[in-house]
């Protein structure tokens, strides 16, 4: 999903809670409340100038209660990490470590991604090119269990395997 199909479809609260039919809209990020104020009829004749978020294609989860300008808000960070690796996992990653999408946006140079979704071949990889523990000998390399220290390192908590790789906090 790229920052130009992010939607949500807002309903007026009043009509939707009256039953009436066709009482919402989709509308693409970033949101214009006029607009919505206008397509809704929020507050024209007596209507209700409440609105609610029913339904939403968004990389994270939302309150049905999420104002316009905190969606604008997170339209902006999400443009900040859609160019990244980072985009398709942005909910495990908040899930995880962030509190929320800025947070998220703010670290984006302290995680590191790999293409893989096995710890223990990215710890063979970075044993074998001396990254974990510097240079081994390689008859020291016939000795070590990649399962134990790929377990290990994710108990520590700076790694996180997600449905599109693995994700490295260093903070």
């Amino acid at each position: 999903m790229t920052p130009d199909e992010l939607q949500v479809y807002i309903v007026n609260l009043g009509n939707y809670n009256q039953g009436k039919a066709d009482s919402g809209r989709w509308f693409h990020l970033p949101l214009d409340f006029d607009e919505i104020r206008e397509t809704l009829q929020l507050g024209k004749n007596g209507q209700s100038e409440e609105y609610a978020i029913h339904d939403y294609e968004l990389p994270i989860r939302i309150s049905e209660y999420e104002s316009i300008s905190s969606l604008n808000h997170l339209y902006e960070n999400l443009l900040t990490i859609s160019d990244t690796p980072f985009y398709p996992i942005i909910q495990e990653l908040l899930d995880e470590w962030f509190n929320n999408v800025e947070e998220l946006a703010g670290n984006i140079d302290n995680l590191i991604y790999y293409d893989t979704n096995s710890m223990s071949e990215l710890v063979a990889e970075e044993i074998g090119d001396g990254t974990l523990f510097g240079e081994l000998p390689t008859n020291v390399l016939y000795y070590l269990d990649y399962e134990k220290i790929a377990r290990d390192l994710e108990i520590e908590g700076n790694y996180l395997v997600t449905t599109h790789g693995i994700v490295e906090y260093v903070n």
